[in-house]
């Protein structure tokens, strides 16, 4: 390439490189934004089905259980046991109470019975 040729590429290769730059960036962005969404699903599902698992227990026991390991769960929407973590259970056998805090936002989300 001819040295006035390479001058006048110059300019579109910087272009395209910035163009290449911001397509990367973007789907990174869309990436975290997908991964921080599908956290804050399951960890809303896996509530409400702890919400459902403690309903079954209190109708066969009489009372809810003392911690959610008496519990069996079947993790909907991808949670795991680390999704468990994110829950904090009370119970004095005639009520309970669940609270976990939404990392989006910083929001704690309650139920309590």
């Amino acid at each position: 390439m001819s040295s006035s040729n390479w001058k006048r590429a110059l300019p579109f290769g910087i272009v395209g490189s910035v163009i290449c730059v911001m397509l990367l960036w973007s789907a990174a962005s869309t990436f975290n934004e997908a991964r921080v969404a599908a956290k804050m699903s399951a960890q809303l599902a896996l509530v409400k089905e702890a919400e459902n698992l403690l309903e079954a227990y209190r109708a066969e026991h009489g009372h809810y259980p003392k911690s959610l390991d008496s519990l069996t769960f079947s993790f909907p929407d991808g949670g795991d046991s680390s999704t468990l973590a994110l829950l904090k259970y009370e119970s004095d056998s005639e009520k309970y109470s669940i609270v976990t805090k939404i990392d989006v936002s910083g929001e704690e989300y309650r139920v309590s019975r």
